[in-house]
């Protein structure tokens, strides 16, 4: 039985050269320089080479494309900041398959993105639906996945909002004891005053 990454990183190659394949290109060559450019990334996420990956995937063309496989690249290497930037510029460049949104979402939690969680799971669960409209494979694990995800943010959204409501309760406490403090030092001052 293949281990989850060795299933994802299948899932990427695969997804990946569908991309490269349909992608128009000017004369031919790019969907070419894309496909071994893919293959290079395999190799070298398979190795742990994370800096030999980004260079292969520096020659991907379309930027979007390019995007989506350095976000697999970053995810891997643990550099979730950089993995979520490069997820949202894939997604904006029109690319939304499933494993990357996958990424994008767990890359929102490893560094408490609410915002950008809430918008890739909204993102992640409409593929999800599209798939399983379409009777895609694995759709039980992606179901799971999904689900374990949104339990996940909805905690964050949950832990903002708690957040939210003790700063809001701090802030009012401190202007309240900031109030009787100008009230006292006004009261001493008065009571100075008409002593003089």
């Amino acid at each position: 039985m293949m281990c989850q990454m060795e299933v994802s990183r299948r899932i990427l190659l695969a997804l990946g050269l569908v991309l490269a394949l349909a992608t128009p290109t000017v004369l031919g060559q790019d969907a070419a320089a894309s496909t071994q450019a893919l293959e290079q990334v395999e190799v070298h996420l398979a190795k742990g080479a994370f800096g030999r990956a980004m260079a292969s995937a520096s020659r991907i063309e379309p930027e979007a494309a390019r995007a989506r496989q350095e976000t697999l690249i970053l995810y891997n290497a643990r550099s979730y900041d950089a993995a979520l930037d490069r997820a949202l510029v894939a997604i904006d460049g029109g690319q939304g398959d499933e494993l990357l949104l996958l990424n994008a979402v767990r890359a929102s939690i490893w560094i408490l993105d609410t915002e950008a969680a809430v918008h890739c799971q909204g993102l992640l669960e409409e593929r999800l639906e599209v798939m399983t409209n379409g009777g895609a494979a694995n759709l039980a694990w992606w179901t799971d996945q999904v689900v374990v995800l949104s339990d996940w943010v909805d905690g964050m959204v949950e832990q903002d909002a708690a957040t939210d409501a003790v700063v809001g309760r701090a802030r009012a406490t401190t202007f309240g004891v900031f109030g009787v403090a100008v009230s006292v030092l006004f009261a001493v001052g008065f009571v100075s005053s008409r002593r003089s």
